[in-house]
């Protein structure tokens, strides 16, 4: 049987990390991809400390589609200045974490049959198109 050395995993984490990160980019003016951006805050979630420039490139968002995802990184809160949320097809049930998108004013969230309570979105003064 073969054994794994943990704290040589451990120590090889960051460094994975941060490499995962930087391929997080495309060509076109290192934008991350909408797939990236949810990559990256979640890793963040789990303790991995931004950079500079990549807490500036997710201020920089200003639209997303995910539709492969179960559930919303509770710290999407990050994405300060989006506007547009394309989550329609994503099976989500709890979109509490939505409530802090205070510039966000278009949402679509058809074809989401486990959706249930839309209450997280009474306080989005800015949302003006709401896709059920």
């Amino acid at each position: 049987m073969n054994r794994i050395d943990i704290s040589a995993l451990l120590n090889f984490h960051s460094y994975a990390i941060k490499c995962i990160l930087n391929s997080l980019y495309t060509e076109e003016g290192k934008k991350m991809t909408d797939q990236h951006i949810y990559e990256v805050l979640i890793n963040a979630a789990y303790g991995y400390k931004l950079s500079e420039e990549e807490y500036q490139q997710l201020l920089s968002v200003r639209s997303i589609t995910w539709s492969s995802i179960r559930e919303l990184p509770q710290n999407i809160g990050l994405l300060k200045n989006i506007t547009n949320l394309n989550l329609r097809f994503t099976g989500l049930s709890d979109i509490s974490a939505l409530s802090e998108l205070k510039a966000l004013t278009n949402l679509d969230l058809s074809n989401n049959r486990n959706l249930t309570d839309i209450s997280a979105l009474s306080n989005l003064t800015t949302l003006t198109n709401l896709n059920l």
